[in-house]
């Protein structure tokens, strides 16, 4: 009875186990089912994915991507021999009009350098193409290094070069940006630069390069092409320029002599004889600081002589050196300078002697019979001496003589002649680097000019009326005449 009961249990259990697999069959069934169905959209999409691959790769082996500029032309999907004859059209024939700023031309292929093959061109450009990579290369931002119609720089650069030139000789040359003194405000300030009309080579040359390069058949030049001005209103360097010129005018420097005070010039002093120079920096005009510097009484404070020589002022060396002071934003003290004169020059044998006149004190000595000049100090002393070329007699210009006085002291003047003959210009227009009138428009000075003084040649080759005297003479005599000083003229 156990047992039969035993065997029944067995059974049951069978079945039951039999069951059971069969419902975990069915599960498993139901999974890969599913499994087929989720995974097919993908394996249909990598089917499709290949396929695009594979005509994308056949199609850019014969194609251009998208963006692709060769020689100027637009080569986007194009085939070769589409992209050879739209490069063969730019190039047959090609000539560009150049135009702008007053300059107007016309170059050809062969002036530019134009030659390109389109076949040739097309052939490089497919060789470039790389159709294994096109789902990363039709997206992709590149450079082509084939996108210039192929010119030459140096042809270009030949062809503007003389059109250029002949627009540039009546041209008007930019000027830079400067500063000047403002008489109301007692500052200086800021002048704008002003642009020209001369062009720039390069940048002609440049901006027809680019033109050409693009395939354009004009191009239209503009002020970018114009020689630009090297100093600007707007430039730092300009505005700090000003700014520590302004602060100059109210720095106290001292002028000393053996280190005594002689003179601090002011803010009103300065402002008579402060200028600019190109680069912007402070300038002191030399022939005003001289005048002021007489005015001042630093000539008196340091002329001195001894047994053998004469010590008067350097005035343009002095200017010099406060020019220098003013720049470099010092305070410190400016020793003024001296320099050494003999009393006597070296004349010719047979000169005649000197004739001092000892109720004049210092003054200087014009004597037109003998055509010398000579400046005595106030003990009798010849400081300096010179010959000279007076006023011309033949012609009626002979200088007058009488007692007179320096009334001023100019360097790097312009000598203007009455219009004697009436023909509506000056009689003569000459420079000269030293001017110390004492008689109206009569006064002593250099003269380039002349080569030879001294001598009777005065009666007929003389001056307008001025007295002439040799570079180097006159150069000591500005050093050393002071405004003021008595001109005695003696015929």
């Amino acid at each position: 009875m156990e047992r039969h009961e035993n065997d029944a249990k067995t059974e049951a259990r069978v079945e039951e186990d039999s069951a059971l697999d069969r419902v975990r069959a069915k599960r498993r069934t139901r999974k890969r089912k599913k499994a087929i169905r989720r995974a097919a959209p993908v394996v249909a999409l990598c089917v499709l994915l290949a396929v695009a691959y594979a005509v994308g790769y056949w199609y850019f082996k014969g194609h251009y991507y998208p963006g692709t500029i060769v020689g100027s032309v637009d080569a986007s999907l194009m085939q070769r021999d589409e992209l050879a004859h739209a490069i063969d059209e730019v190039v047959d024939g090609y000539a560009i009009a150049v135009q702008g700023d007053g300059l107007e031309l016309s170059l050809n292929a062969e002036q530019v350098g134009v030659n390109a093959s389109g076949a040739q061109m097309a052939q490089d450009a497919l060789s470039h193409m790389r159709p294994s990579r096109w789902p990363l290369e039709i997206f992709s931002s590149r450079e082509n290094a084939l996108a210039e119609l192929p010119h030459d720089q140096e042809l270009i650069a030949q062809a503007v070069a003389e059109p250029v030139t002949k627009h540039n000789e009546g041209a008007k040359a930019p000027t830079n940006a400067s500063m000047k003194f403002n008489e109301q405000t007692a500052l200086f300030e800021v002048v704008d630069e002003v642009p020209g009309t001369l062009l720039d080579q390069k940048l002609v040359g440049d901006a027809v390069c680019a033109a050409v390069g693009e395939g354009r058949e004009q191009v239209a030049l503009d002020e970018a092409v114009l020689v630009q001005p090297q100093i600007k209103a707007a430039d730092a360097k300009t505005q700090d320029a000003v700014r520590r010129a302004n602060e100059a005018l109210d720095r106290a420097i001292p002028l000393q002599y053996e280190g005594t005070t002689i003179v601090t010039p002011t803010h009103a002093d300065m402002v008579d004889w402060l200028g600019a120079n190109d680069d912007l920096s402070i300038k002191v005009r030399k022939g005003l600081f001289a005048v002021w510097a007489d005015q001042a009484g630093i000539w008196e404070s340091v002329d001195h002589n001894d047994d053998q020589n004469d010590y008067v002022l350097d005035g343009r060396a002095l200017a010099g050196l406060f020019e220098q002071a003013l720049n470099s934003g010092t305070t410190d003290p400016v020793s003024i300078p001296t320099v050494t004169v003999a009393k006597y020059s070296d004349l010719e044998p047979g000169s005649p002697a000197p004739s001092w006149d000892s109720s004049l004190g210092r003054y200087l000595d014009v004597d037109i019979p003998h055509q010398m000049a000579r400046l005595y100090s106030a003990t009798g002393d010849v400081i300096w001496e010179s010959k000279v070329t007076t006023g011309n007699v033949a012609r009626g210009d002979a200088t007058p003589p009488g007692t007179f006085n320096i009334f001023d002291k100019k360097t790097d003047f312009v000598l203007l002649g009455d219009d004697k003959d009436g023909d509506g210009e000056y009689d003569y227009n000459f420079h000269v680097d030293y001017w110390m009138p004492f008689n109206e428009g009569i006064g002593l000075h250099d003269a380039s000019w002349r080569s030879e003084y001294g001598g009777d040649h005065y009666l007929e080759e003389g001056s307008g009326g001025c007295v002439n005297l040799p570079k180097a003479a006159a150069t000591a005599l500005f050093s050393m005449i002071h405004i003021g000083d008595t001109v005695v003229v003696r015929g």
